[in-house]
């Protein structure tokens, strides 16, 4: 989920991100996964805008491993 962030915002994600997950399923070694986001709201914050996203991961066939949030800078 880092690396999601981090592409979508660079220097926004390094300077300001913050992120709470929680584990909601096992994950065997091997299984491949993938790492999504959706932007939920976007409020200012000084010069910048901080932009709140839902984060999770989810197994291939559906299950999902990963649920939280995410939030980082957009200047």
């Amino acid at each position: 989920l880092s690396q999601v962030m981090h592409e979508a915002f660079e220097e926004g994600w390094v300077r300001g991100g913050k992120m709470s997950v929680k584990l909601t399923n096992v994950l065997w070694v091997d299984e491949h996964v993938v790492a999504r986001g959706r932007v939920r709201e976007e409020v200012p914050e000084g010069s910048a805008t901080r932009v709140h996203c839902d984060v999770w991961v989810d197994k291939d066939d559906g299950t999902r491993v990963v649920l939280g949030t995410a939030s980082a800078l957009r200047y």
